[in-house]
């Protein structure tokens, strides 16, 4: 199934009208106010629901279709400039962004698909435009996920899908070790949970 295919599928879900579980539980941690990047906003209710907040929210995928449909269905219910969508490819577009310039960068599922090296290089760049005092909130697919192991390995926890992309998974220890070069760690576990799960 293409990306695409897996936006408009995930349209037609009764939890995308609703923050996920891995935003209400992060939000406590961010600031009273500020301007939070969402990297690949998938169908955006996330970024909806901190908008809601009133923070400031850039709201971002690489899906051209995504955006389309995310600006489409935010001009409907989003009246003011505290809420933007735009392109971004976290590979090439992220050293674009000027320094210190975001309080939060959140990515729900979103930062797993890469190789060692351009994962560093995505977590470099998210480090850089990121305040002093600013945080990242990152939900990843763990080890302990049961389709974890299934397909060809390409590195270390990282494995090549057929029908789908190449995706990377973390235990407690991988993330910790990878995250702790770039920021300080505030939380890091493996109890994260999506409405998908309950679905399976």
């Amino acid at each position: 199934m293409s990306w695409d295919s897996l936006h408009h599928h995930y349209k037609q879900q009764d939890w995308s009208k609703i923050p996920s579980l891995f935003a209400k539980e992060v939000v406590g941690f961010f600031p009273k106010s500020g301007k939070i990047l969402e990297l690949w906003a998938w169908i955006w209710q996330d970024s909806r629901y901190f908008h809601s907040l009133w923070y400031v929210v850039d709201s971002t995928d690489f899906s051209h279709t995504a955006i389309e449909m995310n600006r489409v269905e935010s001009s409907k219910e989003i009246w003011d400039d505290r809420y933007r969508v735009f392109h971004v490819d976290v590979i090439s577009d992220l050293e674009h962004i000027s320094n210190a310039c975001y309080d939060v960068v959140y990515a729900h599922l979103s930062l797993h698909y890469f190789s060692l090296e351009m994962t560093h290089q995505i977590l470099n760049n998210i480090s850089r435009i990121l305040r002093p005092d600013g945080i990242i909130c990152v939900l990843l697919n763990t080890t302990k996920d049961l389709e974890y192991g299934q397909w060809i390995a390409i590195e270390d926890d990282f494995f090549e899908i057929p029908w789908q992309t190449q995706k990377r998974y973390f235990s407690i220890e991988s993330a910790d070790k990878l995250f702790n070069r770039y920021f300080h760690t505030v939380v890091c576990d493996n109890m994260g949970e999506t409405y998908k799960d309950s679905a399976k």
